[in-house]
């Protein structure tokens, strides 16, 4: 398996909150609100070594936005992808569409706008998601979870994952969440 390094993440395209973690420094503990969540996961066995945190606590309808490109290699018969992520999102009881969110987003580059979401490795949540867990009167949060999806059917092609970690709209409110990607390739 082959975690992915950070760096080869690209084009912060909004905002500039976000911080890289690696599992070997002291970035590396939990978070300082959810103090039970792991900055950096371990999953089903598997330590990841990098992640990135994306957002912070501070409201203002923020939009954070991190980017990650690959050219789908030819030749292979699968080419899986694995996020991880895990998401603090306070619950303000806006309308859904206001409320503070994280998004992730496969796209197909090729396809014209519009078509390009590949649905198997696209998600979105936001606080009224259910099966988030309380935390206090209005914050929630999920622990880590993965997403897998295999690209193979896409060779030749350039895939860009984006990962969106965003505010309520209103202004007052936060979400911020942590990401991680492997290739089982």
């Amino acid at each position: 398996p082959n975690n992915p390094i950070p760096a080869k993440l690209s084009t912060l395209t909004s905002g500039t909150a976000f911080e890289i973690l690696t599992a070997d420094n002291t970035n590396s503990a939990t978070d300082p609100i959810i103090t039970t969540l792991q900055k950096v996961p371990v999953i089903n066995g598997y330590r990841y070594t990098n992640a990135v945190k994306l957002g912070n606590s501070a409201s203002g309808a923020q939009a954070d936005k991190m980017t990650y490109r690959l050219t789908v290699p030819t030749g292979v018969s699968s080419y899986n992808i694995t996020y991880a992520f895990a998401m603090i999102l306070q619950s303000p009881g806006h309308v859904e569409n206001d409320q503070p969110a994280f998004v992730a987003n496969v796209l197909d580059l090729s396809q014209p706008a519009g078509q390009q979401k590949i649905t198997c490795g696209s998600k979105a949540y936001n606080a009224s998601t259910p099966g988030l867990i309380a935390q206090g009167s209005n914050l929630k949060y999920s622990n880590w979870q993965e997403v897998s999806f295999d690209l193979s059917q896409y060779a030749g092609k350039q895939i860009e994952i984006n990962f969106q970690a965003l505010d309520c709209t209103l202004s007052g409110h936060y979400g911020y969440a942590y990401f991680a990607l492997r290739s089982e390739n």
